[in-house]
């Protein structure tokens, strides 16, 4: 249990910093809180969503508040007007509201639950939705963040997106797939086509030995063609020859006329490869000559392509 009672008003008054691990924090009646406190780290601290929002009632200097493993059962709704910084780990929200005049990171790490950042700017966002859909998490996202500049997604990619971020620059996916998704990467796309002024693409590709050159099932709609004009750089990690990832390629590089660097890495950086080492380069030579034959006459001259 945190010791209130060795606190006077002066030391409360006067913090600064607090980081807590394996406690229990329940403020007893007229707490008023820590108004000189910056910076908040709890984490698995046992504590309510009432007792936090006491806490962080009178915290008006709060900017930075790290959450790990605080299961708050329930939505979390933060009013913290100078909160520059703010991460939610596995916390079992049903919802998070931040209100604060400008953000610099947002991380949320979790089930899919409805996020909304009212704030005038959001330069970094990562989130990692557990189970999520592709339209449930641009749409939640769209609805939260549309001002973010930098973002790194993590979720499953089954559907299509419809929304826009305007003032998206640094476009990071994390795409775990499934033997079944392989030949559905091409809605990916959807997500890059709603940020018209990207100008970095990143995308991690992540599963198992069954998806190295899939040419299975789902045969990927039609596409039309869109012109991605800001778009410089471009590095995938990954690669399995899946035809899924060499349509989102060929994609691409057919329509970034600004384009100045495309790496291509069959190493999977996500997670681990557990395939064996003789079978993995082998594999790894094949992918990597058929990506570069495919993109060949595909692929301006003047592009810096490499392709390990």
């Amino acid at each position: 249990m945190f010791p209130f009672h060795l606190l006077d008003e002066k030391s409360v008054s006067g913090l600064q910093s607090i980081q807590l691990s394996y406690i229990s924090f329940k403020p007893p009646l007229g707490f008023k809180g820590f108004p000189s406190l910056r910076k908040l780290d709890l984490n698995l601290v046992h504590v309510n969503r009432e007792s936090l929002e006491v806490m962080l009632h009178s915290c008006h200097n709060l900017q930075w508040l790290s959450l790990v493993r605080c299961y708050l059962d329930g939505k979390l709704h933060l009013v913290l007007s100078h909160l520059r910084y703010i991460k939610i780990f596995q916390c079992k929200t049903t919802m998070v509201e931040v209100h604060t005049a400008k953000l610099d990171t947002f991380i949320f790490d979790g089930h899919f639950v409805p996020i909304i950042l009212n704030t005038s700017h959001v330069e970094n966002a990562h989130i990692w939705f557990f189970k999520a859909a592709f339209q449930d998490a641009v749409a939640t996202l769209l609805k939260g963040i549309p001002s973010v500049r930098n973002l790194t997604l993590h979720a499953r990619w089954l559907l299509d997106n419809r929304h826009s971020f305007s003032n998206l620059r640094h476009l990071q996916l994390l795409m775990n797939l499934k033997t079944e998704d392989a030949n559905k990467i091409h809605y990916a796309v959807s997500l890059i086509r709603a940020a018209p002024f990207i100008e970095k693409l990143e995308v991690h590709f992540g599963g198992p030995h069954h998806v190295w050159f899939s040419d299975k099932g789902y045969v990927a709609p039609h596409l039309e063609q869109h012109e991605y004009s800001y778009l410089k750089n471009m590095h995938i990690t990954g690669y399995k020859g899946a035809r899924g990832q060499l349509e989102f390629l060929i994609d691409v590089v057919e329509n970034a006329p600004a384009l100045e660097s495309v790496t291509i890495e069959t190493t999977q950086i996500l997670y681990e490869d557990k395939i064996d080492n003789k079978i993995r380069d082998t594999w790894f030579e094949h992918a990597a000559t058929a990506a570069r034959s495919f993109l060949l006459g595909k692929i301006s001259p003047n592009v810096e392509l490499c392709i390990l």
